[in-house]
C-alpha cells in the first residue's frame, strides 16, 4: 500500500550526495539568504551544525522533535494529539505515521521576538529520495513572532516531501508566518500541511510562495478555539508546463 511504498523511500540509504558539504553549499543560494535566526533540517532531521550559531531571541528555546517525543514533553504531545486539526485526513495520518524529526519552537508567554525565525527544509537530492518531518511552533499568552519556512532540494530531482507544521497560538499572542516552496525537480511531490489552533484574542497572519514546482499540495486545517480571534490566509504559485500545486 501507499504507506508500504514510501516507508521503502524513505529508507533507501543516502549515497555519497548525502552529506553535509551539500547541505552548506545548498546554504549559499539565495533562497538559505535571510536575516532571520535559521533552524536548518537536513533529509528529514534537524541539525543544529547547519543552523544559526549564538544565543536564541530572547523568549525563545528550540528542541528537536525526536528529543522532545523521546523525553514525552507533554506540549509536544499534546500539540499532537489525535484529535487535532486535520483529523481523519490520510496525507496527514501518513505525516504521523513516518515523521522522523523536525523542530519544537516555544515562544514565552509576553516575548515579543524582533528578530524573524526560519525553518529550512532540506534534501540532498541528486537521487530518489523521501523524508516525512513534522515541525511545532508554541506561541505563548500575548507573544508575537514571526516564522519564515522554506523547503529546497539541493540537487533537484524526483523527491518525495510530507512535511507539516504544527501552530499552537496563545490568547492574545501574534504569528506571522509566510512559507515558500522553492527548488523542486522535475517529478517532485511535496505534500505540506499546515494546523494552526488559536486561542481568544489571537491573530495568525499565513502566506505561501510556490515559485517552482514539481507536483505540491498544500493543505491548511485552522482551528480556533477562542472569540475574537483573527486568522488571515493568502498565496501565489507561479506554474509553468506540467507544474501543479
Amino acid at each position: 500500500d501507499l504507506r508500504g511504498v514510501m516507508r521503502s523511500a524513505a529508507l533507501v540509504r543516502a549515497p555519497e550526495t548525502a552529506t553535509l558539504p551539500v547541505a552548506r553549499e545548498c546554504l549559499t543560494k539565495p533562497v538559505a539568504q535571510t536575516g532571520a535566526f535559521r533552524f536548518v533540517i537536513f533529509n528529514g532531521a534537524y541539525n543544529e551544525e547547519l543552523s544559526s550559531s549564538g544565543p536564541l531571541p530572547a523568549g525563545v528555546t528550540v528542541t528537536s522533535l525526536a528529543a522532545a517525543l523521546a523525553a514525552g514533553d507533554a506540549d509536544v504531545l499534546g500539540a499532537l494529539k489525535a484529535d487535532g486539526p486535520g483529523t481523519g485526513d490520510a496525507i496527514v495520518a501518513l505525516n504521523t505515521a513516518l515523521m522522523q524529526d523536525g523542530i519544537v519552537i516555544r515562544v514565552m508567554p509576553g516575548a515579543k521576538v524582533e528578530r524573524p525565525l526560519a525553518i529550512l527544509n532540506l534534501m540532498s537530492g541528486g537521487f530518489a529520495q523521501a523524508a516525512f518531518l513534522r515541525s511545532i511552533l508554541l506561541v505563548g499568552a500575548g507573544a508575537s513572532v514571526s516564522l519564515d519556512e522554506t523547503t529546497a532540494v539541493c540537487m533537484p530531482d524526483a523527491t518525495q516531501a510530507n512535511e507539516a507544521l504544527t501552530v499552537v497560538v496563545g490568547d492574545g499572542a501574534r504569528v506571522d508566518y509566510a512559507a515558500q516552496v522553492a527548488e523542486q525537480g522535475e517529478g517532485a511531490v511535496a505534500v505540506h500541511g499546515l494546523f494552526v489552533t488559536m486561542g481568544a484574542n489571537a491573530r495568525f497572519n499565513g502566506f505561501c510562495l510556490v515559485p517552482v514546482a514539481g507536483l505540491v499540495r498544500r493543505q491548511i486545517f485552522a482551528r480556533l478555539e477562542g472569540e475574537h480571534s483573527t486568522i488571515s490566509l493568502g498565496g501565489l504559485s507561479l506554474l509553468r508546463g506540467k507544474e501543479h500545486a
